[in-house]
């Protein structure tokens, strides 16, 4: 009977952690949603890369634009969302490929990525960002290796 009883306050001991872990971590308090759509040129820029860096602390966020130009901010694999507050953003099209045989061309040009001035606030709230990038902005810098 004691053992049983010892057993019971274990189990009640790590109960509220497990709960925790099971609901506390789906949703961080720093994170706010972030989507909307990226154009250059007035077309939709499919592929394209963000990032939204927070300017005093926190950690980045990436987003990948689909064949649509729309993009949505992940945090983490399985959490979406972008750190609250200003945030420095960056969009590039130019990486290497997945086996290394070459590189995709940057089509974007540097005043949006390696010379970016692009600047986001997040609020605590959802929210909808469109980037309409414009071709003559700057030089394209080509970010990827080339072979």
């Amino acid at each position: 009977m004691r053992s049983s009883k010892a057993k019971l306050r274990r189990l009640l001991s790590v109960a509220p952690l497990c709960c925790w872990l099971l609901l506390g971590c789906s949703g961080n308090p720093n994170l706010a949603e972030v989507s909307g759509t990226i154009t250059l040129d007035g077309k939709t820029l499919p592929k394209a890369m963000i990032t939204f860096t927070p300017s005093s602390g926190g950690a980045t966020s990436f987003g990948k634009s689909d064949g649509n130009g729309d993009y949505r901010m992940m945090f983490g694999e399985n959490e979406p969302g972008a750190w609250i507050g200003a945030n420095r953003v960056s969009i590039h099209t130019g990486d290497v490929l997945p086996d290394n045989s070459g590189s995709v061309p940057e089509m974007v040009p540097a005043a949006y990525n390696s010379n970016s001035t692009l600047t986001k606030d997040v609020v605590a709230r959802s929210n909808k960002f469109d980037f309409e990038l414009n071709s003559k902005a700057s030089r394209i810098d080509n970010l990827a290796p080339t072979r």
